[in-house]
Protein backbone atom coordinates (compact mmCIF):
# COMPACT_ATOMS: atom_id res chain seq x y z
CA UNK A 1 0.00 0.00 0.00
CA UNK A 2 0.78 4.04 -0.51
CA UNK A 3 2.93 5.52 2.02
CA UNK A 4 -0.41 7.26 2.82
CA UNK A 5 -2.27 4.28 3.55
CA UNK A 6 0.73 2.99 6.07
CA UNK A 7 0.60 6.45 7.65
CA UNK A 8 -3.15 6.45 8.30
CA UNK A 9 -2.78 3.00 9.81
CA UNK A 10 0.30 3.56 11.99
CA UNK A 11 -1.20 6.63 13.47
CA UNK A 12 -4.17 5.11 15.11
CA UNK A 13 -1.60 4.75 18.40
CA UNK A 14 -0.29 7.81 18.05
CA UNK A 15 -1.01 10.70 21.00
CA UNK A 16 -4.63 12.31 20.37
CA UNK A 17 -4.12 15.30 17.28
CA UNK A 18 -6.48 16.35 14.86
CA UNK A 19 -4.19 14.64 12.11
CA UNK A 20 -5.72 11.00 13.07
CA UNK A 21 -8.73 9.05 13.32
CA UNK A 22 -8.09 8.44 16.95
CA UNK A 23 -7.15 11.86 17.49
CA UNK A 24 -10.50 13.31 16.15
CA UNK A 25 -11.86 10.99 18.40
CA UNK A 26 -10.54 12.17 21.21
CA UNK A 27 -11.09 15.78 20.66
CA UNK A 28 -14.78 14.68 19.82
CA UNK A 29 -15.09 13.54 23.29
CA UNK A 30 -13.84 16.72 24.82
CA UNK A 31 -16.03 18.70 22.51
CA UNK A 32 -18.69 16.85 23.85
CA UNK A 33 -17.44 17.72 27.73
CA UNK A 34 -17.75 20.92 26.11
CA UNK A 35 -14.25 21.41 27.46
CA UNK A 36 -12.46 24.89 27.22
CA UNK A 37 -9.40 23.26 25.07
CA UNK A 38 -11.55 22.88 22.08
CA UNK A 39 -13.80 24.49 19.52
CA UNK A 40 -16.36 23.42 17.23
CA UNK A 41 -14.26 24.96 14.18
CA UNK A 42 -11.64 23.16 14.55
CA UNK A 43 -13.22 20.23 15.45
CA UNK A 44 -15.04 20.22 11.72
CA UNK A 45 -11.15 21.74 9.72
CA UNK A 46 -10.12 18.33 11.23
CA UNK A 47 -12.82 16.47 9.92
CA UNK A 48 -12.96 17.95 6.78
CA UNK A 49 -8.71 17.53 6.24
CA UNK A 50 -9.63 13.62 7.19
CA UNK A 51 -12.03 13.31 4.77
CA UNK A 52 -9.91 14.76 1.78
CA UNK A 53 -6.91 12.02 3.22
CA UNK A 54 -9.46 8.93 3.43
CA UNK A 55 -10.46 10.24 -0.52
CA UNK A 56 -7.03 9.91 -0.90
CA UNK A 57 -6.62 6.40 0.14
CA UNK A 58 -9.54 5.12 -1.78
CA UNK A 59 -7.70 6.93 -4.53
CA UNK A 60 -4.35 5.15 -4.31
CA UNK A 61 -6.11 2.07 -3.49
CA UNK A 62 -8.00 1.38 -6.04
CA UNK A 63 -5.43 2.69 -8.62
CA UNK A 64 -2.98 0.16 -7.34
CA UNK A 65 -5.30 -2.65 -7.63
CA UNK A 66 -5.98 -1.43 -11.52
CA UNK A 67 -2.31 -1.36 -11.90
CA UNK A 68 -1.99 -5.24 -11.02
CA UNK A 69 -5.58 -6.68 -12.40
CA UNK A 70 -7.31 -9.56 -10.91
CA UNK A 71 -5.91 -10.04 -7.08
CA UNK A 72 -5.97 -13.28 -5.26
CA UNK A 73 -8.88 -13.57 -3.27
CA UNK A 74 -6.10 -14.18 0.01
CA UNK A 75 -5.61 -10.49 -0.57
CA UNK A 76 -8.62 -8.84 -2.50
CA UNK A 77 -10.24 -9.29 0.98
CA UNK A 78 -8.59 -7.41 3.40
CA UNK A 79 -7.94 -4.58 0.78
CA UNK A 80 -11.52 -4.70 -0.05
CA UNK A 81 -12.46 -4.27 3.25
CA UNK A 82 -10.04 -1.48 4.09
CA UNK A 83 -11.68 0.42 1.29
CA UNK A 84 -15.18 -0.36 2.69
CA UNK A 85 -13.70 0.92 6.06
CA UNK A 86 -12.71 4.12 4.51
CA UNK A 87 -15.83 5.05 2.97
CA UNK A 88 -17.61 4.08 6.11
CA UNK A 89 -14.90 6.57 7.71
CA UNK A 90 -15.82 9.23 5.54
CA UNK A 91 -19.36 8.83 5.86
CA UNK A 92 -19.35 9.21 10.05
CA UNK A 93 -16.76 12.36 9.41
CA UNK A 94 -19.23 13.70 7.18
CA UNK A 95 -22.26 13.49 9.25
CA UNK A 96 -20.07 14.02 12.52
CA UNK A 97 -18.66 18.10 10.68
CA UNK A 98 -22.64 18.99 10.37
CA UNK A 99 -24.32 17.51 13.81
CA UNK A 100 -20.50 19.68 14.90
CA UNK A 101 -21.84 22.63 13.01
CA UNK A 102 -25.35 22.32 14.80
CA UNK A 103 -23.41 22.22 17.84
CA UNK A 104 -25.32 18.69 18.83
CA UNK A 105 -23.88 16.93 21.34
CA UNK A 106 -25.48 14.01 21.84
CA UNK A 107 -26.17 12.55 18.13
CA UNK A 108 -22.04 13.43 18.12
CA UNK A 109 -21.56 11.16 20.41
CA UNK A 110 -23.14 7.71 18.84
CA UNK A 111 -21.11 8.78 15.83
CA UNK A 112 -18.25 8.37 18.17
CA UNK A 113 -19.20 4.65 18.46
CA UNK A 114 -19.62 4.53 14.59
CA UNK A 115 -15.93 6.54 14.37
CA UNK A 116 -14.50 3.33 16.43
CA UNK A 117 -15.96 0.68 15.02
CA UNK A 118 -14.48 1.78 11.48
CA UNK A 119 -11.48 2.51 12.97
CA UNK A 120 -10.98 -1.31 14.29
CA UNK A 121 -12.65 -2.80 11.34
CA UNK A 122 -9.47 -0.61 9.17
CA UNK A 123 -6.71 -1.45 11.36
CA UNK A 124 -7.48 -5.41 11.14
CA UNK A 125 -7.76 -4.96 7.59
CA UNK A 126 -4.16 -3.64 7.44
CA UNK A 127 -2.58 -5.84 10.37
CA UNK A 128 -4.29 -9.09 7.77
CA UNK A 129 -2.36 -7.18 5.02
CA UNK A 130 0.80 -6.85 6.74
CA UNK A 131 0.29 -10.51 7.99
CA UNK A 132 -0.36 -12.06 4.25
CA UNK A 133 3.24 -10.34 3.20
CA UNK A 134 5.30 -11.24 5.78
CA UNK A 135 4.23 -15.07 5.32
CA UNK A 136 7.11 -17.13 4.03
CA UNK A 137 5.48 -17.91 1.41
CA UNK A 138 6.21 -17.38 -2.73
CA UNK A 139 3.88 -15.61 -4.63
CA UNK A 140 3.12 -14.13 -8.13
CA UNK A 141 4.50 -10.43 -7.85
CA UNK A 142 1.71 -9.68 -9.37
CA UNK A 143 -2.05 -11.32 -8.32
CA UNK A 144 -0.38 -12.60 -4.93
CA UNK A 145 -1.65 -16.38 -6.34
CA UNK A 146 0.09 -19.16 -4.21
CA UNK A 147 -1.58 -21.68 -6.11
CA UNK A 148 0.95 -22.76 -8.67
CA UNK A 149 4.36 -22.27 -10.25
CA UNK A 150 4.58 -20.61 -12.49
CA UNK A 151 1.46 -18.58 -11.65
CA UNK A 152 -1.36 -19.67 -13.80
CA UNK A 153 -3.38 -16.75 -14.70
CA UNK A 154 0.12 -14.14 -15.33
CA UNK A 155 2.64 -16.63 -16.09
CA UNK A 156 5.15 -15.52 -13.97
CA UNK A 157 7.66 -17.42 -11.56
CA UNK A 158 6.56 -17.15 -7.58
CA UNK A 159 8.47 -14.81 -5.51
CA UNK A 160 9.10 -14.18 -1.73
CA UNK A 161 7.50 -10.62 -1.08
CA UNK A 162 9.17 -7.73 0.89
CA UNK A 163 7.17 -6.97 3.25
CA UNK A 164 9.48 -4.27 4.27
CA UNK A 165 7.92 -1.89 0.73
CA UNK A 166 10.92 -1.22 -0.40
CA UNK A 167 14.75 -0.20 0.51
CA UNK A 168 14.81 3.62 0.92
CA UNK A 169 17.79 5.33 -0.82
CA UNK A 170 18.46 9.18 -1.25
CA UNK A 171 17.73 10.20 -4.98
CA UNK A 172 20.97 9.78 -6.94
CA UNK A 173 22.12 9.24 -11.03
CA UNK A 174 24.50 7.64 -12.62
CA UNK A 175 25.38 7.80 -16.41
CA UNK A 176 26.10 4.06 -16.93
CA UNK A 177 26.95 1.91 -20.03
CA UNK A 178 23.64 0.65 -21.48
CA UNK A 179 23.76 -3.06 -20.48
CA UNK A 180 23.05 -1.31 -17.07
CA UNK A 181 19.92 -0.20 -17.84
CA UNK A 182 18.84 -2.55 -19.42
CA UNK A 183 19.37 -4.52 -15.96
CA UNK A 184 17.75 -1.60 -13.98
CA UNK A 185 14.76 -2.08 -16.44
CA UNK A 186 14.31 -5.80 -15.71
CA UNK A 187 14.43 -5.41 -12.32
CA UNK A 188 12.02 -2.39 -11.69
CA UNK A 189 9.49 -4.99 -13.76
CA UNK A 190 10.19 -7.90 -12.31
CA UNK A 191 9.61 -6.00 -8.99
CA UNK A 192 6.17 -4.78 -10.37
CA UNK A 193 5.08 -7.99 -11.72
CA UNK A 194 5.50 -6.80 -15.07
CA UNK A 195 7.63 -9.57 -16.21
CA UNK A 196 8.91 -12.92 -14.63
CA UNK A 197 11.91 -13.50 -12.79
CA UNK A 198 13.32 -15.33 -15.83
CA UNK A 199 13.94 -11.90 -17.45
CA UNK A 200 16.79 -11.45 -14.94
CA UNK A 201 19.00 -14.38 -16.36
CA UNK A 202 19.07 -12.81 -19.62
CA UNK A 203 20.39 -9.12 -18.75
CA UNK A 204 22.77 -9.94 -16.03
CA UNK A 205 25.82 -11.67 -18.03
CA UNK A 206 26.29 -8.83 -20.66
CA UNK A 207 26.80 -6.67 -17.35
CA UNK A 208 29.18 -9.52 -15.65
CA UNK A 209 31.48 -9.65 -18.81
CA UNK A 210 31.76 -5.76 -18.38
CA UNK A 211 32.30 -6.13 -15.02
CA UNK A 212 34.93 -8.49 -15.14
CA UNK A 213 36.59 -6.90 -17.73
CA UNK A 214 37.20 -3.79 -16.10
CA UNK A 215 38.20 -5.21 -13.51
CA UNK A 216 40.75 -7.79 -14.63
CA UNK A 217 42.21 -4.78 -16.62
CA UNK A 218 42.24 -2.48 -13.16
CA UNK A 219 43.61 -5.25 -11.42
CA UNK A 220 46.43 -5.11 -14.19
CA UNK A 221 46.93 -1.54 -14.03
CA UNK A 222 47.34 -2.04 -10.00
CA UNK A 223 50.37 -4.60 -10.22
CA UNK A 224 52.26 -1.51 -12.05
CA UNK A 225 50.91 1.15 -10.80
CA UNK A 226 50.73 0.43 -6.59
CA UNK A 227 50.40 3.42 -5.38
CA UNK A 228 48.02 4.95 -7.22
CA UNK A 229 45.21 5.60 -4.59
CA UNK A 230 42.62 5.71 -7.68
CA UNK A 231 43.21 2.42 -8.86
CA UNK A 232 42.91 0.79 -5.36
CA UNK A 233 39.38 2.71 -4.68
CA UNK A 234 38.15 1.42 -8.56
CA UNK A 235 39.12 -1.83 -8.06
CA UNK A 236 37.29 -2.05 -3.98
CA UNK A 237 33.97 -0.43 -6.10
CA UNK A 238 34.08 -2.72 -9.03
CA UNK A 239 34.86 -5.94 -6.62
CA UNK A 240 31.20 -3.83 -4.63
CA UNK A 241 29.69 -4.01 -7.94
CA UNK A 242 30.41 -7.63 -8.84
CA UNK A 243 28.92 -8.86 -4.99
CA UNK A 244 25.89 -6.78 -5.85
CA UNK A 245 25.80 -8.55 -9.44
CA UNK A 246 26.19 -12.20 -7.76
CA UNK A 247 23.42 -11.02 -5.28
CA UNK A 248 20.90 -10.44 -7.94
CA UNK A 249 22.12 -13.77 -9.27
CA UNK A 250 21.28 -15.76 -6.49
CA UNK A 251 17.90 -14.04 -7.13
CA UNK A 252 17.30 -16.78 -9.36
CA UNK A 253 17.01 -19.49 -6.82
CA UNK A 254 16.26 -17.51 -3.79
CA UNK A 255 13.16 -16.10 -5.52
CA UNK A 256 13.35 -13.01 -2.74
CA UNK A 257 12.51 -9.77 -3.56
CA UNK A 258 14.49 -8.44 -1.26
CA UNK A 259 17.46 -9.76 -2.76
CA UNK A 260 16.96 -8.58 -5.88
CA UNK A 261 16.58 -4.73 -4.82
CA UNK A 262 19.72 -5.62 -2.25
CA UNK A 263 21.80 -6.49 -5.34
CA UNK A 264 20.75 -3.36 -7.37
CA UNK A 265 21.25 -0.72 -4.38
CA UNK A 266 24.62 -2.67 -4.33
CA UNK A 267 25.71 -2.28 -8.03
CA UNK A 268 23.81 1.02 -8.07
CA UNK A 269 25.36 2.78 -4.72
CA UNK A 270 28.94 1.04 -6.27
CA UNK A 271 28.65 2.59 -9.77
CA UNK A 272 28.41 6.36 -9.08
CA UNK A 273 30.82 6.12 -6.30
CA UNK A 274 33.03 4.65 -9.90
CA UNK A 275 31.84 7.31 -11.61
CA UNK A 276 33.78 10.02 -10.27
CA UNK A 277 37.09 7.45 -9.50
CA UNK A 278 37.01 6.72 -13.46
CA UNK A 279 37.18 10.70 -14.09
CA UNK A 280 40.10 10.66 -11.66
CA UNK A 281 41.75 7.68 -13.50
CA UNK A 282 41.26 10.10 -16.69
CA UNK A 283 43.06 12.58 -15.46
CA UNK A 284 45.71 10.87 -13.92
CA UNK A 285 46.59 8.33 -16.72
CA UNK A 286 44.80 9.39 -19.67
CA UNK A 287 47.36 12.44 -20.42
CA UNK A 288 45.62 15.60 -22.00
CA UNK A 289 43.34 13.72 -23.89
CA UNK A 290 41.81 12.26 -20.49
CA UNK A 291 42.23 15.14 -18.57
CA UNK A 292 40.08 17.09 -21.18
CA UNK A 293 37.44 14.09 -21.43
CA UNK A 294 36.92 14.36 -17.55
CA UNK A 295 36.66 18.36 -17.54
CA UNK A 296 33.89 17.75 -20.27
CA UNK A 297 32.14 15.44 -18.20
CA UNK A 298 32.04 17.44 -14.82
CA UNK A 299 30.68 20.48 -16.44
CA UNK A 300 27.85 19.04 -18.69
CA UNK A 301 26.69 15.24 -17.46
CA UNK A 302 25.30 14.09 -20.08
CA UNK A 303 21.87 12.43 -19.92
CA UNK A 304 22.41 9.45 -22.34
CA UNK A 305 21.53 6.40 -20.41
CA UNK A 306 21.53 8.01 -16.88
CA UNK A 307 19.54 5.93 -14.35
CA UNK A 308 17.92 7.81 -11.51
CA UNK A 309 17.27 5.76 -8.31
CA UNK A 310 13.90 7.12 -6.27
CA UNK A 311 13.11 7.06 -2.91
CA UNK A 312 11.34 3.75 -3.41
CA UNK A 313 14.23 1.62 -4.43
Amino acid sequence: MTDLIANLRDNFGAPPDTSTVKGITRYCEMWIADEAAVNSSELMRSCEAMIKMLSQAIEATESDLEKTGPTHESLADPVERSIQAYERLQETLRELKEVVGAEGRAKAESLLEELRQASDVLHQAQMDMEHWVRQEIPRCPRCGSDEADPCPNCGLQLMYLDPSGGIKVKDASANLPPEFGRLYSAITTIRDGEVSLEKLGTVLPPVEKSVNTFLASVSAARQQNQESQNLEQSEECLREIKAGLELLRATLSSRRITDLQKGWLQVFRSAVELQDIRRSLLEEFGGAEGREIAARERESQTKHDTISLSHEE
